[in-house]
């Protein structure tokens, strides 16, 4: 007996498309194309789409609750609710710290001008002092305006304060007791945090020496847009 193989015949399974006859594999090579060139497509509009930011996004963006302070410069009292609308830079330091404090604020103050006068008016930078019992409203006014006359300080005790900490789980550590005394000094968290103009925690910032105001920037108008909220 003898075995007989058959030659394979390419148009023995044909698909008539767009009219013509064309062979099965043809065919199904076609659409497992089509469809690796749309989910290509796809995945590069999800890049394009994902903002990459420098600074940290909340996975679980956090509704604040409403606080009020009064304003540094005695022009009455600061409202959370009053900055819905717009993106808020919220930082919390002190008037005599050395070094991190001012380098933030300065960074901060390239960041706000790197952005366009439309896009600044849609910003609020708000510092909050956390050593209220040598920061007067005075001496926070002069400090925040030195920086940029946009600028917003915010005064209070710790009564008042410290439940706004607590929000954005600022950490504050001093070495005793008497602001006063020989050596005294505050360790704190020196991150930036960003509020959304839905009011909700967005974005953390974190402290740098030597940042990129450009970034820093960035990371500001995807908020603003509306990319992250």
């Amino acid at each position: 007996m003898t075995n007989r193989v058959e030659e394979y015949d390419p148009m023995a399974n044909t698909v008539t498309l767009f009219g013509r006859e064309v062979p099965m594999f043809a065919a199904v090579g076609g659409v497992v194309v089509g469809v690796l060139v749309i989910v290509s497509a796809f995945n590069l509009a999800l890049v394009a789409l994902t903002p990459h930011t420098h600074a940290t996004i909340y996975d679980q963006p956090r509704q604040l609750e409403t606080f009020t302070l009064p304003y540094a410069d005695g022009s009455g009292t600061f409202s959370s609710d009053e900055m819905l609308g717009k993106t808020v830079v919220y930082y919390f330091g002190f008037t005599s710290c050395p070094d991190v404090c001012p380098e933030a604020m300065f960074n901060l103050k390239r960041a706000y001008n790197a952005l366009t006068p439309r896009q600044q008016e849609q910003v609020e930078v708000v510092f909050i002092t956390i050593d209220w019992d040598v920061d007067t409203p005075e001496r926070i006014a002069q400090y925040v305006g030195a920086f940029h006359e946009d600028f917003t300080g915010l005064a209070g005790d710790a009564q008042s304060i410290e439940p706004v900490m607590d929000q954005f789980n600022v950490a504050v550590f001093r070495s005793g007791e008497d602001p006063m005394a020989p050596g005294y000094s505050i360790t704190h968290t020196t991150s930036m945090f960003i509020v959304s103009p839905e009011g909700r925690l967005v974005m953390r910032m974190g402290h740098t020496s030597d940042p990129n105001p450009e970034y820093m920037a960035r990371d500001l108008r995807y908020v603003i847009n509306g990319r992250v909220k």
